[in-house]
């Protein structure tokens, strides 16, 4: 075992220094994904930074437990969720949308939009419903209202991402303690 504590100090800074990491791997999944609408190749790149960082983050968080006593689930998944919660991502996402993008990206989904697969595609995703009104409510939406549906999804991928994380980072002393029992 170890001779370290958990500190919550200690951790609060260890997740803010984290979440920078991991604001930047998400931000370029988000960037990927933007690029990706007019270079459809480049769109693995979103997943492979997207997976990449859930992976970074399982890998610190059992480092992190594997050096510190008391550091049970509940604690990395505290730890983790702090780290993951998105509010950078989301900062970045609404400059982007706010001063950068002008528009280039809805111009992107609308030119994908008006393709006859993609059309049929959105038919049968939304049940007969009328897909150039649910076209048009998307090109009216405002820099605020995206910028609220981002943090919507920032925090549902962030929640998920620091459960999966918590659950995969099980010290290795706590794997040995199980083994030993058995």
């Amino acid at each position: 075992m170890s001779e370290n504590k958990f500190d919550i100090h200690e951790a609060r800074n260890l997740a803010a220094h984290w979440a920078l990491w991991l604001a930047l791997w998400w931000t370029l999944s988000f960037g990927s994904t933007i690029v990706s609408l007019h270079y459809p190749f480049l769109g693995l790149f979103q997943w492979l930074f997207a997976i990449w960082s859930l992976m970074w983050l399982t890998r610190k968080l059992k480092g992190y437990a594997n050096e510190v006593d008391e550091c049970g689930f509940m604690r990395r998944l505290w730890l983790s969720w702090t780290t993951s919660m998105a509010l950078l991502t989301t900062m970045l996402q609404y400059i982007y949308f706010r001063f950068i993008d002008q528009g280039r990206t809805m111009s992107a989904i609308n030119e994908l939009m008006s393709r006859e697969d993609m059309r049929e595609a959105l038919k049968g995703l939304l049940g007969g419903e009328d897909w150039e009104a649910q076209l048009e409510l998307m090109s009216n939406i405002t820099q605020s209202q995206l910028t609220a549906t981002m943090l919507i999804m920032n925090l549902t991928a962030a929640f998920v991402a620091a459960v999966v994380a918590t659950i995969f980072s099980c010290p290795d002393r706590m794997k040995t303690e199980q083994h030993r029992k058995e």
